[in-house]
């Protein structure tokens, strides 16, 4: 076949699709170009038929008459308040449901009149394509005119413009979420989050010279005036320490990672994308279940504090002859945790409100506004249970139920201090009876996997019962708790394996971690059905033993030497200062997600590519804030803290070779 007949061909074959097409559905194809047409032209031409049948106030009814009489002038600032309208979006079919129009266009006008932006939720209904959406275009009209009043403006010329029809008792089309560019007064909590962090500001400058005028002199300074010096709390960061478990860092890290790798991918699907519809097929990739599973990472952090704790614990014991302070240890963890944690939430309540405005700030951003009611739970760590559906800094739950479990903890430190194998036995009872409870609790409310991953977190019934819960949270922990209660009286001995065991073990273990996260790849898929309510209850409850479980022989064939490369990259020295910074990481790391993705004013585009690129802006953004807040907040307070409340300095008795945990903080572990 010669290359013009195969065109000519092709050109057949498209003019009879188009002349079936138009015969099949030619009333949709109607409506649909129809709708094409720029709404706010159609609007503004006919404006003034709809104000007189809707009791439009008569200032709104004046400045849109003025706005209708400058476009026919062809004055600047009316064409802009037109040109900022949204369009009906192409691809409509494709996902794409959302036309910003431009934000900062309409907010630009400001004479003779204000704009005002706003978004609309436009019912398109093709029928002769079987075919129903919601679009949602962004808007612009005088600032005069109420969201109420112009909301019924919307309705009557939708309907009989576009013959679009919907129920006038329902909700606003028009979202009550509108933004205008009007002057903005700081509020006295503004001002209180601007004082402290000039005061910081002013604290690191002074102490900074401080420390050189005392380097100068070749004298040494008082702990007070130089905690809040940089050179000093850069150089404690940057400072790698040896004789401790250096895997532990690399752990550490890498949940991090994943953590914040899935948060972006959380708000890359909440963004306003133009290929929505991939979305679904991208759920059902082998990749996808590295993020639908990435909660699971939250675990490992559980597991190191409960190894980390009894460790540290159990060294402090032996120095006091059994005794265990247990006031001084919750002052210590509290002074420790709580000023970061109170700097974010008062930059969250304050500063974070004027760090930029766009077509969806508000609706994005509108979390920061519950911090208002519950900020006061999120300080005293009790908010997974008293404020579950309304926490302040949602990530914050795995603080409280870390906490909580740190206040337990002396129950188990003494039971198993004093009572070894009992208090052992007793931990491991009380383990599997909680995990017993999680399972109950999964096959009574009959919730499944899709309850939790489907959601994506949120807005789901069963995310305070199975998932902020501590009771059903804390398997991970007590396996780390019994974990490192074994290292502790294993005296630092280097067990002797054969090579058949260690590889059993690492496949064992490998595959444990690789099964939590692919499982339920399958049921993902067109042909399979969602997982049962039994599957759910195992994977949930089992998981929650096995990955820690797995964790367990990591660390104990990296103590051992039996690592070998695994144990090399979690060794890596690169690990320490980016350990140190955890904590405020994950603090501030949902902040600074939140915001670059509030921010955006053109329409995303969905792909793991576009979404790893997110990944390491929001992490460069992070590790950089968190940095400043070591040097301003956390090194400072850890000085001053161990100043003004020192730890009993007894001679200690005689210990093992075991390489010392304790250098990576419990502070810093609680992310």
């Amino acid at each position: 076949m010669t290359l013009a007949s195969w065109r000519c061909r092709k050109l057949t074959y498209i003019i009879i699709a188009i002349i079936i097409t138009t015969e099949v559905s030619a009333s949709g194809s109607e409506k649909l170009q129809s709708v094409n047409h720029a709404l706010g032209i159609s609007f503004f031409e006919q404006f003034h038929v709809f104000t007189k049948s809707n009791n439009v106030s008569l200032e709104c009814s004046a400045d849109l008459k003025i706005v209708g009489d400058a476009l026919k002038n062809n004055e600047n600032w009316a064409l802009k308040m037109l040109d900022a309208w949204g369009k009906f979006p192409s691809g409509i079919l494709y996902g794409h449901r959302m036309e910003m129009g431009n934000f900062d266009e309409c907010l630009d006008i400001s004479s003779p009149l204000l704009g005002k932006y706003c978004q609309v939720n436009v019912p398109l209904e093709l029928t002769a394509f079987g075919f129903n959406a919601e679009i949602q275009l962004g808007i612009c009209f005088p600032n005069k005119c109420s969201t109420d009043e112009f909301d019924k403006l919307l309705k009557e010329f939708l309907a009989d413009s576009y013959k679009l029809s919907f129920n006038t008792t329902t909700n606003l089309l028009i979202a009550s979420t509108c933004s205008t560019r009007e002057h903005v007064e700081l509020e006295p909590l503004d001002w209180v989050a601007i004082i402290l962090f000039i005061t910081l500001a002013l604290l690191m400058a002074l102490s900074t010279i401080f420390d050189y005028l005392y380097s100068y002199k070749r004298k040494q300074p008082s702990k007070l005036l130089v905690a809040f010096s940089i050179p000093k709390n850069l150089q404690q960061l940057l400072k790698i320490q040896h004789g401790h478990i250096p895997c532990l860092h690399g752990i550490r890290c890498l949940s991090l990672f994943w953590i914040i790798f899935l948060h972006c991918y959380l708000y890359r699907i909440l963004s306003p994308n133009i290929n929505s519809i991939d979305i679904k097929s991208w759920e059902q990739t082998p990749f996808s279940m590295i993020e639908q599973s990435g909660s699971i990472a939250v675990d490992s952090f559980f597991f190191l504090s409960g190894l980390l704790l009894i460790m540290g614990s159990f060294r402090e014991m032996e120095k006091n002859h059994g005794i265990l302070n247990v006031p001084m240890m919750y002052i210590h963890r509290y002074l420790r945790l709580t000023p970061i944690l109170a700097v974010a939430i008062l930059f969250y309540m304050s500063v974070f409100n004027y760090m930029d405005d766009g077509p969806i700030w508000k609706s994005l951003s509108v979390a920061n506004k519950i911090c208002d009611n519950t900020w006061w739970a999120t300080l005293l760590y009790v908010q997974n249970y008293v404020a579950a559906g309304k926490m302040c800094l949602g990530h914050s739950w795995y603080l409280a139920v870390d906490t909580q479990l740190f206040f337990l903890s002396p129950i188990f430190l003494i039971l198993i201090w004093k009572w070894r194998k009992l208090g052992i036995w007793i931990t491991i009872t009380f383990g599997l009876l909680l995990v017993a409870c999680l399972f109950a609790i999964i096959v009574i409310n009959k919730y499944t996997i899709y309850d939790i991953a489907r959601n994506y977190g949120t807005a789901s019934e069963a995310m305070p019962k199975i998932y902020y819960s501590t009771h059903t949270r804390c398997s991970a922990w007590l396996i780390g708790l019994l974990f490192g209660c074994y290292l502790h009286y294993n005296n630092g001995r280097i067990a002797k394996i054969s090579k058949w065991w260690v590889s059993i073990g690492w496949v064992i273990s490998l595959c444990t971690l690789f099964t939590l996260v692919f499982a339920w790849y399958p049921n993902t898929l067109p042909t399979r059905n969602d997982p049962s309510v039994l599957e759910s209850a195992f994977y949930f409850a089992g998981g929650r033993v096995a990955w820690p479980l797995a964790l367990c022989w990591v660390v104990y064939a990296c103590i051992n030497g039996y690592g070998g490369p695994i144990n090399s990259f979690l060794s890596w020295t690169l690990w320490q200062p980016i350990s140190k910074l955890s904590y405020s990481m994950y603090i501030w790391h949902l902040i600074v997600i939140t915001i670059n993705a509030s921010r955006i004013k053109t329409n995303t585009y969905f792909s793991d590519y576009d979404v790893t690129l997110s990944f390491w802006s929001n992490f460069g953004v992070t590790l950089l804030v968190s940095v400043c807040v070591y040097l301003a907040v956390e090194a400072p307070v850890a000085d001053i803290e161990s100043y003004l409340l020192p730890r009993n300095k007894t001679k200690p008795a005689k210990r093992s070779s075991l390489p010392t945990a304790t250098t990576i903080s419990q502070q810093n572990l609680c992310e």
